[in-house]
């Protein structure tokens, strides 16, 4: 049997999470919906990755090299010149434990501010296709120095 791939567990959860929201099958059908979509599952895979990648590497080689450590000084022939405590050697552990927040904390922000710069330029081409499309039809375009082109996002 086959462990099942967390990637298509994490699509099929989001699938089913944004499925409760009435209408959502319209982001998929609509060229900005997707593109707004297609980036949150990109930024939210990512923070899966790096907390995957903390919870099952990082933090456990951490507390397994600090769990040797304090091994390896208790032999040591030279333990009486060691002044480190068992406490000191685990800073190490709880450093690595720190920078897996500050790593989520910056892919959440970058998550956000991606989020909220898509939503704006969406919604940016939205009105200049709208100002297009209303400056063609009262035929304002022939008293302007550039031409007016359609607009489409893909």
């Amino acid at each position: 049997m086959t462990t099942p791939n967390k990637y298509d567990i994490f699509i099929e959860s989001l699938t089913k999470q944004f499925s409760a929201i009435p209408n959502f099958h319209l982001t998929q059908e609509d060229g900005p919906g997707k593109i707004l979509f297609n980036g949150m599952v990109k930024r939210i895979a990512e923070l899966n990755s790096l907390k995957s990648l903390y919870i099952n590497y990082y933090i456990p080689t951490a507390l397994k090299a600090t769990n040797d450590d304090i091994i390896e000084i208790s032999k040591s022939k030279y333990e009486s010149l060691i002044s480190l405590t068992e406490q000191d050697l685990k800073e190490n552990y709880y450093e690595t434990v720190r920078l897996g927040y500050v790593a989520a904390y910056h892919k959440y922000e970058i998550f956000i501010k991606e989020l909220i710069a898509r939503a704006f330029f969406l919604s940016l081409m939205r009105e200049m296709y709208s100002l297009t499309n209303t400056l063609k039809k009262h035929s304002v375009s022939k008293y302007l120095m550039f031409p007016i082109r359609q607009h489409y996002i893909e």
